[in-house]
């Protein structure tokens, strides 16, 4: 394991109260914000922080550093809780409601001298954590005193510049340098598995996700971009695949009603291609298409039929497995009882 390091800095800060949620107030760094309020939680400091760079993104988490500036009140048990965010418009730093805290959380005792000092938590001990904190891109400042007890009144402020004015990295992410975790296929062939109909169309849906199976971990992004896909099948037995491609970001595919052969086996896969250039596919999947029936309605009846009349009768097409099809081009077969030769009448498509 080789591990490295990348920076993310602050693109961005906000001030919130957890009573006015709507309201956000864009932070100046130069500015101490007070994140205290007696036996609560009442005030909050957030800042949005730069994206992992997109070549390192893969690269598997091993932990992270949040560094701010803080002055603690004189109360003993005051603590800095800093934690991830992300239900928020980063555009105009607007919530939607309160700031939601995902699992990035972490307390950092207060030094109760009253005077700003620098303080930094470092966090490895669920990989995740930190992944679910860069997904949201937003870190959130507050602090809680005792449950028992009022904060002091100085109660503790945090503002987003070190003690010493200078410019700093507010999120150090640590990161293995050589392994790297790739996408894969996420599919439920719940659409074609097992009989199915051919009278209605098809529609399958897939996602990409983390494959996990020769690099375990946590990687910076997880989300990838689908480049293309491609939808394959073929008869059971034959050697040439039919393809259909799916291009761009677009996960799923709809197949037409009638695509496939009446009562014959077919296989099938999907291969994806991400954004990075990696292929994944499916496994191969089987499904049978159900055999399909004519039931003639009206039909003549035993016994004697005048030939001078019109003799009018119908029939239904339909699937064994259910659902009545609409019907191509139909021949009408009839012929002399005990006749060789059959007659033929055409039906227009549809009728």
């Amino acid at each position: 394991m080789a591990n490295a390091t990348v920076n993310l800095t602050l693109t961005n800060g906000g001030y919130v109260k957890n009573s006015d949620p709507y309201t956000v107030f864009k932070t100046n760094t130069n500015t101490e914000y007070r994140v205290s309020s007696p036996g609560g939680d009442e005030f909050y400091l957030f800042f949005l922080i730069s994206k992992i760079p997109s070549n390192l993104r893969h690269n598997v988490l091993i932990g992270a550093a949040v560094k701010i500036c803080a002055r603690f009140g004189t109360y003993q048990n005051n603590t800095l809780i800093v934690s991830g965010c992300g239900t928020y418009d980063p555009n105009t730093l607007t919530y939607n409601n309160k700031p939601a805290t995902n699992n990035f959380y972490v307390g950092i005792s207060s030094t109760q001298s009253g005077n700003l000092q620098d303080v930094t938590y470092s966090y490895t001990a669920r990989p995740e954590y930190i992944q679910e904190l860069l997904r949201g891109g937003a870190v959130r400042i507050n602090s809680r005193g005792s449950a028992y007890s009022d904060v002091d009144a100085s109660g503790t402020k945090v503002k987003t510049v070190l003690a010493n004015g200078s410019s700093i990295p507010y999120v150090t992410i640590t990161y293995d340098n050589a392994a790297k975790i790739k996408s894969k296929v996420s599919y439920s062939n719940s659409q074609l598995t097992g009989t199915i109909s051919n009278t209605v169309a098809k529609t399958l849906t897939w996602d990409l996700v983390e494959d996990t199976s020769a690099v375990s971990g946590y990687c910076a992004d997880p989300t990838w971009n689908q480049a293309s896909a491609v939808f394959k099948y073929r008869k059971a037995g034959e050697s040439t695949w039919i393809t259909r491609n799916v291009s761009g970001s677009t996960k799923s595919i709809t197949i037409p009603a009638g695509t496939f052969q009446s009562g014959a086996s077919y296989e099938y896969q999907i291969t994806v291609t991400d954004e990075d250039g990696t292929v994944s596919s499916t496994p191969v999947y089987t499904f049978t298409v159900a055999a399909t029936s004519v039931t003639p309605s009206n039909a003549p009846t035993s016994g004697y039929a005048n030939p001078r009349n019109q003799i009018s009768f119908g029939w239904v097409y339909q699937s064994t497995a259910g659902g009545t099809i609409a019907s191509g081009a139909t021949t009408l077969h009839w012929r002399v009882s005990g006749a060789e030769t059959w007659n033929d009448v055409q039906a227009a498509a549809g009728i």
